[in-house]
């Protein structure tokens, strides 16, 4: 070990350190100074060479480890992943919701029809895609971030959001057999969003359950920290629809634009192996900076369902 090698290195040192004090000692020529300097040499090595000695010994009679240094090593640990809900409809929960003062107006060059506000470092990476994608002829034609609960439960008359898409489960109290994405409120997959209206019918609250405020807050805002955007041809041209995202070129462009800025799109984490562009959790309109089911390679996964040379 490192205290035996550091033993026998320092007792040859001391051993000739006596050597030398005695050297010059007889070369003194009965020189008072110098034969003190010498017996000076001789003791101090003895006495260093008595305390390492007495110090192995003490720390072997305690312990025979604490004198055994074993090599170092460095243990590595697995990487994890931490997978966060797979939809960014993240309910902002406050007393009184109230709009962020990180929040910034969806608006921009090449931003058409930029609706509601969302977190600044979305709003700039759309403003970054935005410029690049002009150069392909693309526009940004529609975009939306943050909006109140509301407006994501929608209602059924109008035809839109939650209430209509979904329906309403009186034995599991919640809705059902509908997008997870949708919100809060989506399906029973969406069960880390417990603080929401998912678990209550806003029309009929259950004002016996205590917790019934916490369960539902309509005035809550969702999707503040993600942007729905659609691009289409700079010159006129719809937005696509779902699928047809796959081979809708200004939406790819708009993919590719967004990822390459550091963005992330979407799509559903089985995508990759399941293969179901009409599962309720394809959103190639969709983009966030992270989260689970949130691709940066999306536009090589929308290659590999039929859209490769779009």
């Amino acid at each position: 070990g490192l205290y035996k090698y550091a033993v026998a290195i320092v007792s040859i040192i001391a051993v000739i350190m006596v050597m030398v004090g005695g050297l010059r000692w007889l070369t003194a020529g009965g020189s008072a100074t110098a034969i003190s300097a010498a017996k000076e040499t001789i003791s101090g090595a003895t006495v260093g060479l008595t305390l390492l000695l007495g110090s192995y010994l003490v720390l072997y009679t305690i312990n025979p480890a604490l004198v055994n240094f074993k090599a170092l090593q460095i243990q590595s640990t697995e990487r994890s992943l931490v997978t966060t809900p797979e939809t960014s409809e993240t309910v902002l929960n406050a007393e009184s919701p109230a709009e962020s003062s990180d929040w910034v107006p969806i608006a921009g060059d090449n931003i058409q029809g930029g609706i509601s506000k969302a977190e600044r470092p979305l709003v700039d990476l759309l403003q970054r895609a935005a410029q690049q994608i002009r150069t392909r002829g693309c526009s940004v034609v529609r975009a939306s971030g943050a909006r109140k609960g509301t407006s994501q439960l929608g209602s059924k008359e109008g035809k839109y959001g939650v209430k209509y898409k979904c329906q309403w489960s009186q034995q599991d109290k919640t809705y059902v057999s509908c997008n997870p994405a949708m919100g809060s409120w989506g399906s029973p997959e969406d069960i880390p969003r417990s603080t929401t209206c998912k678990y209550l019918d806003p029309d009929t609250p259950d004002f016996s359950d205590p917790k019934t405020a916490s369960k539902c807050n309509p005035d809550a805002w969702i999707h503040y920290n993600a942007i729905d955007a659609w691009a289409a041809d700079s010159s006129g041209g719809n937005p696509c629809g779902k699928v047809d995202c796959i081979t809708a070129k200004c939406q790819r462009e708009l993919i590719r634009a967004i990822t390459a800025n550091g963005g992330c799109i979407l799509l559903g984490r089985n995508i990759e192996t399941d293969r179901n562009p009409n599962s309720p959790l394809f959103e190639p309109w969709h983009f966030q900076l992270s989260g689970g089911g949130c691709f940066r390679d999306a536009d090589k996964i929308m290659n590999s369902l039929g859209g490769q040379g779009y």
